[in-house]
């Protein structure tokens, strides 16, 4: 599939690129976050102070609650292709006047297809890394928590339960 194809006339690809990479750095980013506040759960289930043993009776926090905001960068980056698509609109009234173009052609939709072919397709890929980045969170709070902490019904815990 050639970019170009999709793109308004005269843009070119490397900005347009940069901007998806851009958004899907954001979400990587963001999640780091899980990260963080899983790191500090879990050091919460041991007695530090003498021996790393796992404290009696403790339990693990919710994975709802240490996802906290970590998936806010794939959101954001889904939500960017909304002005992206406006640009490419106004790109052809105003980058290249290609609007004149596009309305002389034989597929009346070229233009629309021009415009949003490109945000969708992103937004499709940040939902997908939207999904990615959920349940690798979830198989690592599931498999890297020792089994006695972990809280009940934590599949019920990864829909928000």
């Amino acid at each position: 599939m050639k970019l170009e194809r999709y793109l308004p006339l005269g843009m070119e690809k490397k900005p347009v690129i940069r901007w998806l990479l851009g958004g899907a750095v954001l979400g990587a980013a963001f999640d780091l976050f899980f990260f963080n506040s899983y790191a500090y759960a879990k050091e919460a289930l041991y007695d530090w102070p003498y021996l790393r043993q796992l404290r009696p009776g403790v339990v693990m926090a919710p994975f709802s609650s240490l996802l906290g905001y970590s998936l806010y960068g794939c959101v954001i980056a889904l939500l960017s292709m909304i002005p992206l698509a406006l640009y490419f609109w106004s790109f052809h009234f105003r980058g290249s006047m290609s609007i004149y173009t596009m309305r002389r052609l034989p597929r009346r939709r070229e233009l629309i297809v021009r415009c949003v072919t490109v945000p969708a397709l992103g937004a499709c890929l940040y939902l997908l890394e939207l999904l990615v980045l959920l349940f690798l969170n979830f198989a690592i709070y599931w498999l890297c928590t020792p089994k006695q902490c972990l809280p009940p019904f934590s599949w019920a815990a990864l829909f928000g339960g």
